[in-house]
């Protein structure tokens, strides 16, 4: 069931009933900002793009600015915190060229409100009002240099923008709750689906959709760092298996939706652009079956059925 923006809203500032810092500067970045058509999201988790199983927590993004707010309390001054935040940095870093490609890594950034001195005490409630008040004013510039902004919430997992857009761009992060409403982007006009790929009209698309789950009981899924190259490996131990994967096609184009969780642990699929098959079949150091295809296109045209 889809939510409204003001639900998401107060669910976000749920999750954070126990931080009582990142309590105070969210609600106040919040309602200081007092700005709806800015997008937030608290706590959202990263994940390392090396290291699988490594999560991190974001304490504030910002998507439409590619900003990042970290809120730093006084565990954060010590030498081996610092150097924790580094390596957490960087992994926020990979993430964000998981998602759009490192040709676009260097409009992220990530700022930061220092909760305690380098004595690790807090500073006074105004000294970190006023960092608050500092970082809010960044936002307004930023929002300014945008100009025209909407955060349209209830219209987010919708195919209609893209479809009147006309296109499907990676770095516009399009995201969709099921696969139906992806496949209506190729004029799918059916009910539920949930195969792993599709092939639009022929006349209209060169190209399959393709639904990919990085983790399947048969299949290990993996993306580059830099969003690039997906990896697909049969982990199915079973040669009738074997031998019908090495009968399908995959010399087709796809246009590639990976299912991830979003910042409510909601599944959705995330467009990451046309890919191509570089390499394979081959074998892996564990004699299972690969393939490997390339990003062709960050960019996808438009044509559904009317």
């Amino acid at each position: 069931m889809e939510i409204s923006k003001q639900e998401y809203i107060v669910r976000n500032f749920a999750k954070l009933k126990h931080k009582k810092w990142e309590l105070y500067v969210i609600t106040r970045v919040f309602h200081r900002l007092s700005d709806l058509d800015v997008e937030f999201i608290c706590q959202q988790p990263i994940w390392s793009a090396e290291r699988k199983r490594k999560l991190s927590l974001v304490d504030m993004y910002f998507p439409q600015f590619n900003i990042c707010l970290e809120i730093d309390e006084k565990h954060h001054n010590n030498e081996d915190q610092k150097r924790r935040d580094e390596d957490r940095e960087e992994r926020i870093l990979d993430k964000r060229r998981k998602q759009i490609g490192i040709e676009n890594n260097n409009t992220l950034r990530i700022e930061r409100i220092k909760i305690a001195n380098l004595q690790g005490e807090d500073h006074n409630i105004l000294e970190i009002n006023s960092q608050i008040d500092s970082f809010i004013d960044k936002l307004r510039k930023e929002k300014e240099q945008k100009g025209t902004l909407t955060w349209n919430h209830e219209n987010k997992f919708s195919a209609t923008p893209f479809i009147n857009k006309g296109c499907l761009r990676v770095e516009d992060r399009p995201m969709f709750r099921h696969q139906k409403i992806a496949l209506r982007c190729f004029g799918y006009t059916g009910g539920h689906y949930q195969q792993a790929s599709w092939r639009p009209n022929p006349s209209k698309f060169d190209f399959q959709v393709w639904f990919v789950h990085t983790k399947h009981k048969d299949w290990d899924n993996s993306l580059s760092g830099d969003g690039l190259v997906l990896t697909e490996t049969l982990i199915k131990k079973c040669k009738a298996e074997e031998r019908k994967q090495l009968q399908n096609d995959r010399d087709i184009p796809s246009c590639v939706f990976v299912r991830q969780k979003d910042d409510l642990a909601r599944t959705l699929y995330r467009f990451m652009g046309i890919f191509k098959k570089n390499d394979g079949p081959r074998r892996d150091d564990s004699n299972q079956l690969q393939w490997e295809y390339k990003r062709i296109s960050s960019v996808v045209e438009l044509f559904p059925e009317s």
